[in-house]
C-alpha cells in the first residue's frame, strides 16, 4: 500500500460554461481548494472542446503517475480523463483502453477516433483477432478478450504504457477485472479506474496502490428527482 494517496472530492459548487468561465472547486484531504479549468489547447489540438471540465481539469492538475481511480457522475467526462490519462503515462507504447461489453467497447472507439487515427478493437468475436500483431497505438478491449491475451502472454502485451479500466464497479462481480489488474500491477503497468458508483472505493484504491483517488459530487447537468405517484 502506498505511504501517501491523494484523496480528492470535487464538490458540487465547481463552475463550468463553454467559453471556460469557471473552477473546480475540492477538497484535498480536508482541505478545500480552488483550481482553474484547463485550457484545451495547452494540452492538445485534437481535443474538441476549448476547456476541460471541473473534473478532468482536477484530473489534469493532481495526476502526475502510477495508478489512480476517477469515481464521478454518468457523462461527467471521463473517456477524456481516459486520453488525458494516456497522454500522461505515453511512453510511445500501446494503450489499452478495456470495457465490460463489446458495445460499449464499440462506442469508445468511436469517441477515440477524434484523437487517434488508427486503432484496434478486441472483443474475442474472430480468432483471427488473436494472431494479428498490433501495430496500432491504441487498443480497445473487452475484460474478457483482455484477460485471455494476458493469460497466453500476447506479443504486444511487452509493450502496454496503460491500461484504462472504465466501468471498473464490475469487479465486484466479475473476478475477471481482478485478475488483470493483478497482472497490470505486478508488471509495473499503470492503471486507472473509471466508475460511476463504486462501492469500497477507499478499500479497492488502496488494493490497487492508487496515487489519486477523485470522487465528485459536481454534476455537468443537474439531476433532477420526481416523485410520480400510481392509484
Amino acid at each position: 500500500v502506498k505511504d501517501f494517496m491523494k484523496e480528492a472530492i470535487l464538490l458540487k459548487e465547481s463552475l463550468f460554461s463553454l467559453d471556460g468561465k469557471g473552477k473546480a472547486v475540492y477538497e484535498l484531504d480536508g482541505i478545500k481548494k480552488e483550481a482553474e479549468l484547463v485550457k484545451s489547447s495547452t494540452i492538445h489540438s485534437r481535443i474538441p472542446y476549448k476547456f476541460l471540465n471541473p473534473l478532468q481539469s482536477l484530473f489534469y492538475h493532481l495526476y502526475k503517475n502510477g495508478n489512480a481511480i476517477v469515481s464521478a457522475p454518468s457523462s461527467a467526462g471521463k473517456s477524456l480523463i481516459g486520453y488525458l490519462f494516456f497522454l500522461k503515462n505515453n511512453r510511445g507504447g500501446i494503450k489499452l483502453y478495456s470495457a465490460p461489453t463489446k458495445s460499449l467497447v464499440y462506442e469508445k472507439a468511436r469517441e477515440f477516433k477524434t484523437f487517434y487515427s488508427s486503432l484496434s478493437v478486441r472483443t474475442g468475436d474472430n480468432i483471427v483477432e488473436l494472431l494479428k500483431p498490433v501495430t496500432q497505438e491504441l487498443v480497445l478491449s473487452t475484460y474478457e478478450n483482455m484477460a485471455y491475451t494476458f493469460r497466453n502472454r500476447g506479443g504486444w502485451l511487452q509493450n502496454i504504457d496503460c491500461i484504462v479500466f472504465d466501468e471498473i464497479h464490475h469487479i465486484v462481480k466479475k473476478w475477471i477485472v481482478e485478475e488483470a489488474i493483478v497482472y497490470a500491477i505486478e508488471r509495473g503497468i499503470p492503471v486507472i479506474g473509471l466508475s460511476a458508483t463504486l462501492p469500497g472505493l477507499k478499500e479497492i484504491a488502496e488494493w490497487m496502490n492508487c496515487e489519486l483517488v477523485i470522487k465528485s459530487d459536481w454534476r455537468p447537468v443537474p439531476l433532477q428527482r420526481n416523485l410520480h405517484l400510481l392509484k
